[in-house]
Parts: structure tokens; sequence; C-alpha cells
């Protein structure tokens, strides 16, 4: 994943198109957030809260936001990376339980969408989204969650639904962020890496939004 991460940054910045300056200063920043997250946990969390709760949901919508555009990639794949590290020393199967809703969300998506979607939630940003799509996401989730909650005693139903609900969020928010960034930047894939799907940035996607949520409410609820 740390790989990954990296690979991710650089078709962030490479997407963007900042200048070496601007990667430099990402970097030093990318460097300072890390090292003062991993030795503050209280710090890191307050700052997840902050950016994933309330500046990238807002920032679409945002009209003077091109320097903290210019500066996301320090904060947002970190985020994810240092996420993961958390949540896979106390909560392996939390990570695996997450993927396996991102994948639900994507592949009750796409069924539904291809096959009943007319109404088109985001026409401009994230033009193959509709919204019987999204109820084929909600409905597929919740029927693998509640498979996994049958088998798997280790949270609360109430933990599983908080769970469940942000794998939802996190997952349609992931992916219509990142087409944001593809469209105000006019490119199709985030890279070529992966013939036929685009680049790792597309298949994390939903992942580097939704890892950072699960991981606050592991650290403000779940022991």
């Amino acid at each position: 994943m740390f790989v990954a991460s990296v690979l991710a940054f650089y078709e962030l910045v490479k997407m963007q198109q900042l200048n070496f300056l601007m990667i430099l200063f990402n970097i030093f920043l990318l460097i300072f957030f890390y090292l003062l997250s991993s030795n503050n946990l209280q710090f890191f969390t307050y700052i997840i809260i902050f950016l994933f709760c309330f500046m990238f949901p807002l920032t679409p919508f945002l009209k003077t936001k091109d320097f903290f555009l210019n500066i996301i990639p320090a904060f947002y794949i970190p985020s994810f990376f240092i996420s993961l590290e958390i949540l896979v020393t106390e909560h392996k199967l939390l990570v695996l339980l997450t993927f396996i809703g991102i994948w639900a969300v994507d592949i009750g998506g796409y069924l539904f969408g291809k096959s009943f979607g007319k109404h088109k939630i985001f026409p401009v940003t994230s033009p193959k989204k509709t919204y019987e799509g999204l109820l084929g996401s909600l409905a597929f989730l919740f029927l693998i969650q509640s498979f996994s909650w049958y088998f798997v005693d280790n949270f609360s139903l109430l933990e599983f639904l908080a769970i469940s609900v942000l794998i939802f969020i996190g997952s349609i928010y992931g992916d219509y962020f990142e087409s944001f960034f593809k469209r105000k930047y006019h490119i199709k894939d985030s890279g070529n890496l992966i013939p036929g799907h685009g680049g790792l940035l597309d298949r994390l996607d939903s992942a580097i939004y939704t890892i950072p949520l699960i991981t606050i409410l592991c650290l403000m609820i779940i022991n």
C-alpha cells in the first residue's frame, strides 16, 4: 500500500500539472504531516475530521480554491496511508470488511446503473452516476454487510451500521471527488498503469476517501 500511495501521489500531481517547486512543497508538507501525525494521534484525528468531513466535500463548490487544490496531494494520499497503518495495527478484519464493502458499492452501482440508470446525479462532473445506480449500490452494500455481520461478531449491530454508512458515503464521494479533478484538468484517466482501468488513483479513489472515515470511527467510537 505504500508503493500504491506513492504512485497515487505521483498521478495526482501529474494530473494537476504542478510545477517542480510546488511538487517539492507538497513533499515537504507530506513529510511534515506524516511525522507529526505519527507522533500525535489526536492531531491526526482532528485533521482528518476537518479535511474529510468539511474541506474536501466543500472543495468542488468553493470559488477561490486553486491554492488549496495545489496542496491537496500532501494531505489526501498520506491520510489514506496513515489511516491504513492505524487500522492494520488494531483492526485487520475491519480493513478487509471495508474493501469488501467498497467493492459491493461499485458492483451494485454498475449493475443497477447499467440496467436501469436514467436519472443522472452529477451530469457535468460524473455523468455515469445515476440515482438508480446509487440505490443499487446501497442495496448490494447492505446485503453484503448483513451477510458479513452474521459471521463476524467483533462489532455490534450499531457499529456495523455505522461502518456501512461510512463505506457508502466514502465510496460515492471518493469516486465523485476524483471525477471532479479529472473534469477540472480535462483528463480521462489518472494514469495508464493498469491497461483498461487507468491509473492506481482510478482504482483507489473510493478507498482513499473511505479508509480515513472508517479510521475516524475507530479512533472516536470503536476501541
